[in-house]
């Protein structure tokens, strides 16, 4: 345990680690933390570490410490927030680690604050007041609701209307079966109230989407950064519609060319197109609706696209956990809509395939950050430089990835390229710092180095 607590140390504070050199004065600061990591997902807090990562231990009594940081968080933060702790011994210096679960009873406030002021979310390493809009979609997640799925006040629906059956016709049209308005109220699209058909939030962005905020907004600038504009669009309408016309926005501001492959001429764009497909359906279904004043943002630049999409990863859905396959859904009508019409699976498995399809194609790892209020996905377009891998090296890297003991000979059969040329390649990925070997070169396995 140790020798992973020191590895976490060393690695500094984030957005689920904190430190405190010693139980301040104000229990506020700390208390703040807490809430942050209860409402955002989970965290801990070691005492006795300052911000520099140096292990500077608490001077007294550390049961007793722990004793009162214990009673003022169960004291201060409401409702009760679930936690683990323990008193260890590190380099001779007494530490003390408070690990906070994410909650399930959100939001959780500082009972001096109030339920208006006392809300906080963890933004990278720091504890800020959440904002209106998030203070609402923690009641949506404590509530175990979700935003597409309330009923829209005031509204009442036709069965046999024309929204009602172009939805059943597309559902019906993938999956090959029958669909009407029982199975959109399967999807949680639309309710029953009062012996009323009811259409919720979900059906409408659907199909006439009466939401402003609801929109792509795309621009082409020339160059690297935002000072000259060569085009821009604005996308409404059916959140399906949004997704075609901003996919092909961006196609029609890339490049389409040809490239070799073995013996084989393939004509393709520079990016793939199912990785942008990809990132702008899994914005417009993960985004945050409940926040009025923010569209996404598309930017295509010289040498990358970048999609920004309101709001960020769901709660208990971090990027490690969505690369290894799980998932969490913030609109869950939405994105059930879309697996059955396949035009999405999940976060987990969307995202490994974008990172695959872009590295078959020899670009640069996307990008994807979470900021906490908004989630930014940076694709990168073709580019020339040596630390860019050729689209041989990355479909050599997909085999390997397969495979980990593929031979030389099987690549160089597989890929329809010479033995001296797949060795070549290999010497240059571990040059990059993409791949190495371990074990010896008969029983041994490539292990990577890079996510990509």
């Amino acid at each position: 345990m140790g020798r992973t607590l020191l590895s976490e140390i060393r690695g500094g504070e984030s957005n689920v680690l904190e430190f405190e050199s010693e139980v301040p004065k104000n229990h506020q600061k700390y208390l703040k933390t807490v809430v942050a990591f209860a409402n955002s997902k989970g965290g801990r807090i070691i005492f006795g570490v300052d911000d520099h990562r140096n292990i500077t231990g608490l001077e007294g009594d550390p049961y007793r410490i722990h004793d009162a940081i214990v009673d003022s968080i169960v004291s201060e933060c409401q409702p009760r927030v679930d936690i683990e702790t323990e008193v260890i011994e590190v380099e001779g210096k007494a530490l003390i680690i408070i690990e906070v679960s994410p909650g399930t009873a959100r939001p959780y406030h500082l009972r001096s604050l109030g339920e208006k002021d006392g809300v906080f979310i963890r933004i990278g390493a720091s504890s800020r007041m959440a904002d209106e809009d998030t203070v609402k979609e923690l009641m949506l997640e404590g509530m175990k609701r979700y935003f597409d799925e309330v009923p829209a006040v005031g509204r009442t629906l036709d069965p046999s209307s024309d929204a009602v059956n172009g939805l059943c016709a597309r559902i019906s049209s993938a999956k090959g079966g029958p669909c009407d308005v029982n199975s959109l109220m399967n999807l949680n699209l639309v309710s029953e109230a009062d012996g009323a058909i009811v259409p919720n939030r979900g059906f409408l962005l659907l199909t006439d989407n009466p939401y402003y905020h609801a929109r792509v907004q795309c621009a082409r600038f020339k160059g690297t950064d935002k000072s000259v504009f060569i085009d821009r669009k604005e996308f409404t309408g059916p959140l399906e519609e949004q997704i075609r016309d901003s996919v092909n926005f961006v196609l029609n501001h890339i490049n389409y060319g040809s490239t070799i492959v073995g013996t084989y001429r393939r004509d393709s764009y520079e990016i793939p197109p199912e990785a942008i497909r990809e990132v702008i359906t899994n914005a417009v279904a993960h985004r945050s609706y409940l926040r009025e004043d923010s569209p996404i943002l598309l930017a295509v630049y010289d040498d990358r696209i970048t999609v920004v999409s309101p709001g960020p990863f769901p709660s208990s859905l971090t990027l490690e956990k969505a690369l290894e396959g799980r998932t969490q859904s913030r609109n869950r009508a939405i994105s059930r809509y879309f697996r059955e019409i396949g035009l999405m699976e999940g976060w987990g498995s969307g995202l490994r395939r974008i990172m695959s399809s872009c590295r078959e194609h020899g670009l640069r790892p996307p990008r994807i950050l979470d900021d906490g209020s908004f989630v930014e996905v940076t694709l990168y377009r073709r580019q020339t430089q040596d630390s860019e891998i050729t689209e041989n090296e990355g479909r050599l890297v997909t085999l390997i990835e397969k495979c980990p003991s593929m031979t030389v000979k099987n690549a160089s059969r597989k890929l329809e390229l010479s033995e001296a040329t797949v060795n070549r390649m290999l010497k240059r990925l571990q040059e990059k710092g993409v791949l190495h070997r371990e074990g010896s070169r008969k029983t041994g396995e490539w292990v990577l180095d890079q996510i990509f």
